[in-house]
């Protein structure tokens, strides 16, 4: 079971930033793939969350609206390199 970096990236600056993802990305009891991919991580007000954790800044007074077109994923096996997930779309 891998764990992952999480590399996303802002489409309105471009920057991308690396959250190191210590859950193992897939288990009996659930798919990181779902989360990224169809679930709540998948939305941009919950991936700019890890946007500003990877940076290690807090969530306080920020917020950003629901949708999916602002933050981009790439999930790479941090041991491998493998990627593990990547959105269809993305800058």
């Amino acid at each position: 079971m891998a764990k992952a970096d999480v590399h996303i990236t802002d489409a309105e600056t471009g920057e991308t930033r690396i959250y190191h993802d210590d859950l193992e990305w897939e288990d009996e009891d659930r798919s990181c793939t779902f989360l990224w991919s169809e679930g709540n991580y998948a939305c941009d007000c919950n991936r700019s969350l890890h946007f500003q954790w990877a940076a290690g800044l807090g969530t306080r007074d920020y917020e950003t609206e629901c949708g999916d077109e602002r933050y981009f994923v790439r999930i790479l096996d941090r041991e491998t390199g493998a990627v593990l997930y990547e959105d269809a779309v993305g800058p």
